[in-house]
């Protein structure tokens, strides 16, 4: 890709109009001067493509690529066999997204000679890959590696393959892992492959380094990730790789913690690609971190355009929502993964956020969704928080149910260990057989009224988002999991006056 950035710099720098101009005077018929015209376009295309401004590029790719069109086909009229003029009809027609038409014209081409060089089954393999007859695809890259091993190009395309590769339905869970991890591995390996290919030529593939850097990051080998990502921006002038290259960067600062960094990246990389999805969920964290609530519910909301059912951005729009104050908002995003999704998947955290929404205006409901958190950890045989059993206690104190407060209050205080206090936590059984969890700091203090504070409070994470595809134009599509945690405290004090 970067040799085609540089190619269509030098010729539409060098030979532009010039060079159409003096074709003509040669030959205006000759078969070779269209093909001649036609490289130019697409060079210029290419070099378009990498140097005007956003409102400009569009227009002007698209008018040098149906120049580019009518060139190739004038030469095929000139010369029905040229396969100079097929290919890059070819060419055009893929660009345009005629991947039906684009794979007949490689076959033309290798009917016309089958001994043609191994970069022409590279196309062919796109094709395939773009009308999802990913075997086909496979076929054809592994047919170019079988005659030039070291086609950083179909390694790569191969690579991209297996790791997109999904497992049969048939499958079990336990099995459709195993396939998927045995799968990673062998994408990698041919990503090795492709890295000392590149390394023995002396040139440098911005769509290896970036899906190498894309592993590290998943491997957690940070300072390798960001060199190979670094290295690919600086390689590509393709703003979609570089895109990518900046999200890959921002994700390595965002995980060692370095949000501003972090922060930057992410908007680099939407200004490269505004179309690119996977950094705006990015921008939307680090901007909660920065305290730019609002920055990050715009950046949600582009999501749940694309994406309106996803569970990870439902939840963290909920959260953000609440901490900016609109509960109304938090609790549609929240109650609308309750609506559809069942039980079974949704996670305590999602509860508990529900929970606390839900305290001051329905108690009831309050005391359901914790329960509901309660039952998830128990399901997934995790710990039950001490915080979360005081919170339940607390409400059914409210509610006036004492026997269950006290029999959740107690839950609670074990819960804490024998390691604490008895300052930090107590019990005090009052003439009501109501039952009461002081907290450090949070104790009321009163002596003619008897009253006691139970105050309950939540903790929670909230974990990034993660499974999300996208797919540009003339991009890959794979996936990135990352997870980083941001905890939250509220508490609530109620009090209960003895007579």
């Amino acid at each position: 890709m970067l040799r085609s950035c540089f190619l269509g710099e030098f010729i539409s720098n060098r030979f532009g109009a010039f060079g159409v101009w003096q074709a003509d005077k040669i030959d205006p018929n000759m078969a070779l001067t269209y093909c001649g015209k036609g490289l130019v376009h697409m060079a210029k295309m290419s070099h378009s493509k990498t140097k005007m401004s956003m409102s400009r590029t569009a227009d002007q790719w698209n008018e040098h690529l149906s120049q580019a069109g009518i060139n190739f086909e004038n030469a095929v009229q000139c010369e029905r066999g040229c396969i100079p003029a097929i290919l890059g009809k070819a060419a055009v027609q893929f660009n345009r997204r005629q991947y039906t038409e684009a794979l007949k014209s490689y076959k033309e081409v290798l009917q016309l000679n089958p001994a043609c060089p191994p970069e022409v089954r590279i196309g062919l393999a796109h094709c395939y890959a773009q009308l999802n007859q990913t075997e086909k695809a496979a076929k054809a890259f592994r047919r170019v590696l079988e005659l030039a091993p070291d086609n950083v190009e179909a390694l790569t395309g191969l690579a991209i393959l297996e790791m997109n590769a999904e497992p049969g339905e048939k499958l079990s869970v336990a099995e459709k892992d195993k396939y998927m991890a045995q799968q990673v591995e062998s994408a990698i390996k041919l990503l090795e492959r492709a890295y000392h290919s590149m390394d023995n030529l002396g040139d440098q593939n911005a769509v290896v380094l970036n899906h190498l850097a894309n592993h590290f990051v998943i491997t957690n080998d940070l300072d390798k990730a960001l060199r190979l990502a670094m290295k690919a921006f600086n390689n590509t002038e393709v703003k979609k790789i570089r895109a990518e290259s900046c999200y890959h960067i921002a994700r390595t600062h965002h995980i060692k913690g370095e949000f501003d960094q972090a922060h930057k990246y992410y908007a680099y990389a939407i200004q490269h690609w505004p179309e690119y999805l996977l950094p705006q969920y990015g921008l939307a964290q680090t901007s909660v971190h920065l305290n730019s609530l609002s920055e990050a519910m715009a950046c949600l909301d582009k999501l749940l355009k694309a994406f309106p059912n996803s569970y990870e951005v439902r939840k963290l729009m909920g959260c953000v929502a609440h901490r900016n104050g609109d509960v109304n908002k938090a609790l549609l995003h929240l109650t609308h993964i309750t609506e559809i999704y069942h039980d079974d998947r949704i996670d305590e955290e999602v509860w508990v956020e529900l929970g606390t929404l839900h305290e001051q205006r329905d108690p009831n409901r309050a005391l359901l969704m914790y329960s509901r958190a309660r039952d998830t950890l128990k399901r997934r045989k995790a710990k039950v928080p001490a915080e979360l059993l005081n919170n339940i206690a607390a409400l059914y104190h409210k509610r006036g149910f004492l026997a269950q407060a006290k029999k959740f209050y107690v839950k609670a205080l074990k819960e804490c260990g024998a390691g604490a206090r008895r300052c930090d936590v107590c019990v005090c059984v009052c003439v009501c057989v109501c039952v009461c969890v002081c907290v450090p700091n949070s104790i009321l203090l009163g002596s003619t009224t008897h009253t006691h504070a139970h105050t309950h409070t939540t903790q929670y994470h909230h974990p990034r988002i993660n499974n999300l595809k996208t797919q540009g134009a003339d991009a890959d599509t794979h996936t990135h999991t990352h997870t980083h945690t941001h905890t939250h405290t509220r508490t609530h004090t109620h009090t209960h006056t003895q007579r």
